[in-house]
This record gives C-alpha cells, sequence and structure tokens, in this order.
C-alpha cells in the first residue's frame, strides 16, 4: 500500500543545518562581509570599471556627475538585494537565528572599533621607539591577536545555553519579522504611536543635519596607526549617511514597537476604549466651551474682589502697613 508523504519546504538548502552558535557566527560575518562590500567594495569596483571602459574601449560613453553617481547608487542597491536575497539560501533557518546575526553585528561593529583601538594604543606606546618594518609588523600582529581574542569571546559567549535561550527568546518578541501582531486590531492607535515616534526622530534628525558643522560631502576617517600614510574611510558623507541610518532604524524599531505583543496589546484595548467615548457635536462643544469661559472669568472677578476686601479689612486693623 502506497502512503503519500507531505514534502516540506527546506529554506537554505546549500549548508546542512549548524548548531544555533555556529550558524549565528557565520551569519554575522556574512552580515559584516555584506555591509563592507555593499559600502565600499561595489563602488570601488564600480569606479575601476568605469575608468578601464573609458581608457582601453571608449570614451564615447562618459556619464556626467549625478548620472554617474545614480547609477553607482543603482548597482549598489542591487548588490544588497542579491545579499539579502542570498543569505536564507545559504543557511537554513532556524529559531533565534536573526536574533543571533543582529546581535552578532552589533559585538563584531563593537570589536572592530576595540581592536583598532587597542592597536593604535599599542603602536602608541609600546612600539612608538621602534623602526617602520617593525611597528608596521607588530600592528599588524596586535590587530590580528586582538581580533582573534575578540571572535574566540563571542564564540564563548554563544555556547553559552542561556544566551542562546535568551536569543530564541528575544526573536519571538517578534523583533526580526515583519509579521504584524493581531493585525487589524488597534490600527488608529497604533498608526498614530507610529507617526508620533517618526516625528521625534525627524525633528532630531533636523536638528543634527542643519545645525552641525558636519557637512553631506565630508569624509569620517581613521587613520592606520602603524601606517601613517594610509588612513581607512569609515563612512562617506557622514551626514547623508548617518541620517538615512537612523530614519530607517526609526521606521523599523516603530513598526516593531507597535507590534511588540505586551505594549501592542495596551494599544489595542486604549483604542477600544476610545471607540466607547462619546464625542460631542460642534454644536455642543462650542456651548461647553461658552460654559467654561465664562465660569472662569466670573471666578477671576470673584477673586479679584475677594482680595480687594480682604486687603481692606487688614490695613483696617493694622495687620498690614
Amino acid at each position: 500500500m502506497a502512503v503519500a508523504l507531505k514534502n516540506e519546504a527546506e529554506v537554505g538548502k546549500g549548508m546542512p543545518r549548524l548548531g544555533l552558535p555556529a550558524a549565528s557566527l557565520i551569519s554575522t560575518a556574512y552580515v559584516v562581509l555584506g555591509i563592507l562590500v555593499v559600502y565600499h567594495g561595489i563602488p570601488i569596483l564600480f569606479d575601476a570599471l568605469a575608468a578601464w571602459w573609458v581608457a582601453h574601449v571608449t570614451e564615447a560613453i562618459r556619464l556626467g556627475g549625478f548620472t554617474y553617481e545614480s547609477l553607482k547608487l543603482v548597482v549598489t542597491v542591487l548588490g544588497a538585494i542579491g545579499l539579502i536575497w542570498l543569505w536564507p539560501r545559504l543557511l537554513r533557518e532556524q529559531p533565534g537565528l536573526r536574533a543571533g546575526a543582529a546581535v552578532g553585528t552589533a559585538l563584531a561593529i563593537v570589536g572592530l572599533a576595540v581592536v583598532y583601538w587597542v592597536t593604535a594604543l599599542v603602536c602608541k606606546y609600546a612600539l612608538a621607539s621602534a623602526e617602520a618594518n617593525t611597528l608596521y609588523w607588530g600592528g599588524v600582529g596586535t590587530a590580528v591577536a586582538s581580533g582573534l581574542a575578540w571572535t574566540a569571546l563571542m564564540a564563548a559567549l554563544y555556547a553559552k545555553p542561556k544566551f542562546q535561550e535568551w536569543l530564541v527568546s528575544l526573536e519571538e518578541q517578534g523583533w526580526f519579522t515583519l509579521k504584524p501582531y493581531k493585525k487589524g486590531q488597534g490600527l488608529r492607535v497604533r498608526r498614530g504611536t507610529m507617526i508620533g515616534a517618526l516625528a521625534i526622530v525627524a525633528a532630531g534628525l533636523w536638528e543634527y543635519v542643519w545645525s552641525r558643522t558636519i557637512t553631506v560631502t565630508s569624509q569620517w576617517r581613521l587613520d592606520v596607526p602603524f601606517d601613517p600614510e594610509r588612513y581607512i574611510i569609515v563612512m562617506y558623507a557622514p551626514a547623508l549617511t548617518l541620517s538615512i541610518v537612523v530614519a530607517l532604524l526609526a521606521v523599523w524599531f516603530s513598526y516593531r514597537l507597535v507590534n511588540y505583543p505586551r505594549f501592542a496589546d495596551f494599544l489595542i484595548a486604549t483604542d477600544a476604549e476610545l471607540n466607547k467615548v462619546s464625542w460631542s457635536t460642534p454644536k455642543k462643544l462650542f456651548q461647553d466651551t461658552i460654559v467654561v469661559l465664562v465660569t472662569v472669568l466670573l471666578m477671576a472677578v470673584f477673586l479679584w474682589i475677594m482680595d480687594l476686601l480682604w486687603t481692606f479689612l487688614l490695613f483696617q486693623i493694622g495687620v498690614l502697613r
């Protein structure tokens, strides 16, 4: 007797299922390298290919500044979309993986900063009087050693069962998914909350961009500690880049905030209470406003008269002179 088996769709057939620590560290490396490729690699490669094309093929296609930068931006965005599309096809989805990749990316960025400053301190103090060759290789060795040490610390952290449980619980809260919580309920209050949060961020970005001395065309550079003639471009156009990054993070955070189960339930309950409110008609609102204003005016006149009366009496009995 033949039995029909249901074929379950598999995600990420390119690699076998790994444990959460290994999958999270691989995902972290993929995200960090992807950021470097998208932010630095693709623009540099595009400029190099464009220069080679003009020099060796033809000069007839020479794009203007705006057109050239727009085409470079399109290619960069397409590269980012391709990397995002490729990631779930390399690693199988499992509970806690998205949270592990996000937390790992944050730790990796902090680790890069730690590696840089450790290397800079070693080159400044321990290798200050060394020759150029010794300074160079000593700095490279320090950077590699500190990077490996930070990676080992991350691996030890991810190997802890409690940390893995925390990653799974963090992902279950819905911070790393587009799926809404109780879709269709409390829409007015939830949308208003999102708009309020985004308005606060927008005001801060406006103040940051227009009131700071950071220009859109500047660059953030860091000198290489063991090679003074070289530098690392950390960020192009920091005012524009940071504004875009903060705006995207604000949109994502505000969307996930109103879909966070506990907070979303509170907003849904608030919206339900608002539905019970009996809103006044314009005529009734006008009449009530007149009553309030007249009452306030009468109370002000009464308090003024009482103030004059008591002042007169206290002067007559000698309390006030």
